[in-house]
């Protein structure tokens, strides 16, 4: 914090860079330690205000090397899982968790108080401010990031609740989602409420059943990632899946519904005369390459796109064939 004085003296000039130096330190290169190998002692020892925490920690870390210089004294890919498994640095985390901890329990209390009427920037004030003076003074810690974390806590989510609150007080009203279609239908998406979204209630009554939602999604997931990889290794030309007119994306053959095998475009596939039944368009039926049977069934527009292709497959391989269709 700048101090009024300060700002005094420089004219009541509110130029951020007279107060706040930006430049970036000038990174000191050891040349012997390029060449002779080690790590300069000086480089550690600028990180002596993580040592005050954790002083057994710069030992685990480092070992001497020569007069000035240290090696590391644990692997590259081990730093980080020394730093975290070290009992100064997990005693530090845990009194600073708790540190935390002891203030959002005031904060609750002075929250949940909250009626209608109340003012959402005086409360955002005195929260910034309790939290600003709960973390003066600790080590590692700069009280300015935390209360940006709140700040952006505050701009993402909470001032949304704290102004229903201040409006409407503690009372959560569910509305309904509705949706219009493109034909103008109305479509019920189910509900949703500004003051207690969805997911608190989803995560506090029903979290065994999400979970398990969660665990079949990413099985899900998985099994489509490994339908993916076959189809693209075993779905060429020569591929084991080449008959497999889905795998292939090849729309211009019909399959056979029980063996999805394709129906070879040079066999007659419909020779029955026109029916009542379906569409009137080759509703005989069909045979594919391993002896199944069937009619075409369905909609008019399917049935009638089936019988065209057939037709136009018998013209191309000189078997016209019983073209007829009823009016």
């Amino acid at each position: 914090m700048v101090p009024f004085a300060e700002i005094e003296r420089n004219e009541f000039n509110l130029n951020l860079p007279r107060y706040i130096d930006s430049q970036t330190p000038e990174d000191l290169q050891d040349i012997a330690g390029h060449l002779q190998g080690g790590i300069p002692a000086a480089d550690v020892d600028a990180l002596q205000r993580y040592w005050a925490v954790c002083p057994q920690l710069r030992h685990t870390l480092f070992k001497a090397n020569r007069p000035g210089y240290v090696d590391l004294a644990v692997e590259k890919s081990a730093i980080k899982f020394a730093i975290y498994e070290h009992p100064e640095f997990t005693a530090f985390i845990a009194g600073m968790n708790a540190h935390f901890a002891a203030w959002r329990q005031t904060s609750a209390a002075t929250l949940k108080g909250l009626q209608a009427g109340c003012h959402p920037k005086e409360v955002i004030v005195a929260l910034a401010e309790s939290l600003l003076a709960h973390y003066a003074g600790k080590p590692l810690i700069d009280p300015y990031d935390v209360y940006l974390h709140l700040m952006d806590y505050w701009a993402e989510t909470m001032q949304d609740d704290c102004y229903l609150i201040a409006a409407d007080g503690w009372r959560a009203e569910t509305t309904r989602i509705i949706e219009k279609d493109k034909k103008g239908k109305e479509k019920d998406r189910g509900w949703t409420c500004d003051l207690i979204p969805k997911v608190l209630i989803v995560a506090r009554y029903f979290a065994k059943e999400q979970a398990a939602i969660d665990q079949l999604a990413a099985e899900l997931e998985g099994v489509a990632v490994r339908l993916s990889e076959m189809e693209e290794e075993h779905g060429g030309e020569e591929g084991a899946f080449a008959d497999f007119d889905k795998v292939n994306k090849d729309r211009s053959l019909p399959t056979c519904g029980p063996c999805r095998a394709r129906i070879q475009p040079h066999r007659r596939v419909c020779r029955d005369r026109p029916t009542k039944a379906g569409c009137g368009l080759y509703c005989g039926g069909w045979r594919c390459d391993r002896g199944h049977r069937g009619s075409h069934r369905g909609s008019h527009r399917g049935s009638q796109a089936v019988a065209t292709g057939h037709a136009r497959r018998d013209e191309a391989h000189g078997d016209p064939g019983d073209t007829r269709a009823s009016p």
